[in-house]
């Protein structure tokens, strides 16, 4: 009963200690894609559960067919205006094979919260993934 006890305790204080794990505020999904000369376009939506924490989160994606990178897209920004809750920004690829692409990757560049810039990191921590996006991560 003791040593139950005594571990009891050690978990509760390393709980206690322990960072909390990212509250995911939002959702990114793959909304369409197409072709656009030799580039191949993908918008994806990224929607808040509540009134957006970020002003702009801005990155770009690493394509993927099975394990293989393929490609990396070109830049863009989700920008939220106040009380705006979704987003939605096309991301273009150059020489992606676009129909065989199974997977994405995004990588957080910058993160504006209110006027100044935030943690990549934690901005990339707070973003959840669908079936095609394996991870979202800072630079």
């Amino acid at each position: 009963m003791r040593v139950t006890t005594n571990l009891m305790a050690a978990a509760m204080f390393f709980a206690a200690v322990s960072p909390a794990a990212p509250e995911t505020l939002y959702n990114l999904e793959r909304k369409e894609t197409g072709l656009r000369e030799y580039y191949c376009q993908a918008t994806f939506e990224l929607t808040s559960q509540q009134a957006s924490r970020f002003a702009d989160i801005n990155g770009f994606f690493y394509v993927f067919v099975g394990n293989e990178q393929v490609g990396r897209s070109k830049g863009a920004s989700f920008r939220f205006d106040e009380g705006v809750k979704s987003a939605s920004a096309t991301f273009e690829t150059p020489n992606a094979p676009c129909d065989d692409i199974d997977g994405y990757v995004f990588v957080v560049g910058a993160c504006m919260e209110g006027r100044r810039f935030a943690d990549r990191n934690e901005c990339a921590a707070t973003i959840g993934t669908g079936r095609l996006i394996k991870e979202t991560r800072g630079r």
